[in-house]
């Protein structure tokens, strides 16, 4: 075996080369793929950053307003409305409030926990034209963002009878006449219990109306409305002179004395007044007549 001699030409010897054998690679060739290997691995590392650095710049998503928000970032929430106060009136409430702090996408009103009305967000004061007089409403004002809402305290509130003169005569009332007088009768009932049935003669309010007897008897007639009064005269045949029905007037006045909210509106509960029969002499009869003092009370 030879002995190794170094050139001059090299600053360092040679290495020397092991012996070969099956399996076992030269050491040159050991020395290159430990660099492969090492090399592999850095391009792979540093393929791994660049795909987490994309991945976690494009999960970002773009709000509505075109600005990037990263999706779990929590969405802002806005408080909720303040100092909600309100002021009544028979047929309409004004809610007013301190507009909530921060940019809310909308405001909703409620009443009685129904959803009422949806508004502007900038917008401080509402008016409730739907309510009715002598009724309890409770309100809340919400603020919405993003989905997500808060809700004020709620505020209650009572709105104030209206005049009676602005109640609605409607309905089937039951009607106690009492006998104040009479004359030219050979025999008279006394006090008379009975129901009259009222039908305006408008869609909503105070106005004229068709009167008749619920009982079936044959007497109707139109009442004309001034304020919480109404009057009118109709014909009748309730009286009789021997087997033959005599005819005669009636006259009615009527005064609106309470009202209440029934059935979504404004109408009159209880009324007074008069009911006058008179029966001219006819058919061999002398002249006859009654008064009667009014009582009615709804009922239906």
């Amino acid at each position: 075996m030879q002995t190794p001699t170094r050139s001059s030409d090299l600053p360092y010897p040679p290495e020397p080369v092991a012996p070969s054998g099956p399996g076992r690679p030269p050491r040159r060739s050991r020395v290159a793929l430990v660099a492969g290997l090492v090399a592999f691995m850095l391009i792979a590392a540093l393929l791994i950053v660049i795909l987490v650095t994309g991945s976690e710049e494009g999960s970002s998503v773009r709000s509505p307003r075109g600005v990037d928000v990263d999706p779990d970032e929590p969405r802002p929430v806005v408080a909720p409305p303040t100092s909600v106060e309100a002021s009544a009136r028979p047929f309409a409430v004004m809610l007013q409030w301190a507009a909530p702090e921060g940019d809310a996408d909308r405001l909703v009103v409620y009443r009685d926990g129904d959803r009422l009305a949806p508004l502007e967000p900038n917008r401080t004061r509402f008016v409730d034209d739907s309510v009715l007089p002598a009724v309890r409403y409770t309100y809340v004002i919400e603020a919405v963002v993003g989905g997500k809402a808060s809700k004020s305290d709620a505020i209650r509130v009572k709105t104030p009878p209206a005049p009676l003169g602005m109640a609605r005569l409607d309905g089937t009332f039951t009607v106690d006449l009492r006998d104040t007088s009479h004359y030219g009768f050979s025999s008279f009932p006394g006090d008379i219990q009975s129901g009259w049935r009222f039908k305006p003669k408008c869609r909503r309010g105070a106005c004229d109306v068709t009167w008749k007897d619920a009982q079936g008897v044959a007497l109707a007639g139109v009442l004309e409305n001034t304020g919480p009064r109404y009057e009118g005269t109709a014909t009748t045949r309730l009286a009789s002179c021997g087997d033959v029905r005599g005819s005669g007037t009636v006259t009615v006045e009527i005064e609106v004395v309470k009202a209440a909210t029934v059935r979504d509106a404004w109408r009159a509960t209880k009324i007074v007044g008069t009911f006058i029969e008179r029966f001219p002499a006819q058919l061999g009869c002398v002249a006859s007549g009654a008064d009667y003092q009014v009582t009615g009370t709804l009922i239906a």
